[in-house]
């Protein structure tokens, strides 16, 4: 079964990489706009592809590899919204104040007894509701108009940090403040270049305050830190390493001892959990517990593809964006979608601190789809297209 499963997902790549073939040599006006971004996912996957050198469970090799395609897709999502030409920042106003919907209603009805706390939970609800508590915040702010909509965007930040503050999940919660302190050093930087709402400006102050109260004062927060500093204190004395920080630990220092046994092209993709396996017999003294992934999106990458995968992946879905991010708004200050964009990769790239999000069908998917929309809306600023008026 596992080798079927092998052969479906080449196939799938296969017929992947021969769609986007033929979107890179299409002289369409909307594909021009998109032919560098492609050519720069396909370099980062091929890089990814190349630790099939090492690999030892080719199946689980080529499962992997499927779930990094989505990168390849964002040049296609790409495609779509550019010959829609719409306005994707009142589209994205709008999903947002949706999902805060859904997300408070599900918070409210949960039954009692229950809670939004668990592996599955605190990973993908967990982190990705504390995204969604970014990009609210960050529309939030720069909204300069003290009205109704910068009013429920202030709400759905409460709701999905709220939410974020029940699941549990603390690697999360510093990309929140990460977040946060940006946004305070953009506002004031931006406040001597504009003339903005000064009502609003300090509004935006008064609701970080609440913000931070909310969270300081919450049971669950000072539970978790405490428990984090715990393990730390425990590892550190190695009176208890096999704690939930203390394992991350020990996991990372795995990946590191693998890496350097493979340092180009790494132990190859998919192959951690076989790894770990022959590690626990060759050098216990390590780790003592077995898991099938490194916890950190950037261990397990550098470990399974070596500094060839490392670093494409680290270029095409981190660095390249910020750049075309960071060109999009130096030419147009006044759009908000290019620093969205900036929340959304710093936002995930923060998770990946601890948490390989792309071995995880809904977060990645999430990602490189918020990505491409980002993408297509500063493309679409940069070159001058003109967009259609909005119905």
């Amino acid at each position: 079964m596992a080798w079927t499963q092998g052969w479906a997902s080449l196939l799938y790549i296969v017929a992947t990489l021969w769609a986007l073939l033929l979107l890179l040599l299409t002289r369409g006006a909307e594909a021009r706009q998109v032919t560098a971004t492609a050519w720069v996912f396909l370099l980062a996957f091929s890089l990814l592809a190349l630790s099939i050198i090492n690999a030892d469970d080719i199946p689980k090799f080529f499962a992997r590899l499927e779930r990094s395609l989505r990168v390849l897709f964002v040049p296609l999502v790409m495609i779509v919204f550019l010959s829609m030409r719409g306005s994707f920042e009142r589209a994205f106003n709008f999903a947002l104040l949706c999902a805060a919907c859904v997300a408070g209603m599900n918070w409210v009805l949960l039954p009692e007894g229950t809670s939004l706390t668990g592996a599955y939970n605190s990973i993908v609800l967990g982190d990705f509701m504390s995204y969604l508590s970014c990009a609210a915040l960050t529309s939030f702010y720069l909204r300069r108009p003290l009205d109704l909509i910068k009013l429920a965007h202030g709400v759905a930040t409460l709701v999905f940090i709220l939410c974020s503050i029940e699941s549990g999940t603390r690697g999360a919660w510093l990309a929140v403040l990460i977040v946060i302190a940006g946004l305070f050093v953009f506002d004031l930087s931006r406040q001597s270049q504009e003339r903005g709402s000064r009502a609003s400006i300090w509004f935006n102050y008064l609701f970080v305050t609440l913000v931070a109260l909310l969270v300081s004062q919450s049971e669950r927060v000072e539970g978790r830190l405490l428990e984090a500093i715990a393990n730390l204190s425990g590892f550190r004395d190695g009176t208890d390493r096999d704690t939930s920080v203390g394992l991350r630990f020990q996991m990372w220092e795995s990946a590191i001892h693998m890496w350097r046994e493979n340092p180009i092209f790494g132990s190859g993709l998919g192959d951690y959990g076989f790894d770990l396996h022959r590690l626990m017999i060759e050098n216990p003294v390590i780790i003592s517990t077995h898991f099938g992934e490194a916890h950190s999106l950037y261990m397990e990458i550098l470990a399974t593809t070596g500094a060839l995968g490392f670093s494409g992946l680290i270029f095409a879905a981190f660095a390249y964006p910020v750049w075309v991010f960071l060109r999009a708004y130096r030419s147009d200050p006044s759009s908000s979608m290019p620093i969205q964009g900036l929340v959304l990769v710093a936002s995930f790239g923060v998770f990946g601190l601890s948490q390989n999000w792309l071995s995880r069908s809904s977060l990645s998917s999430v990602y490189f789809f918020l990505l491409a929309f980002f993408l297509a809306h500063t493309l679409l600023s940069m070159r001058g297209i003109q967009a259609k008026p909005s119905n």
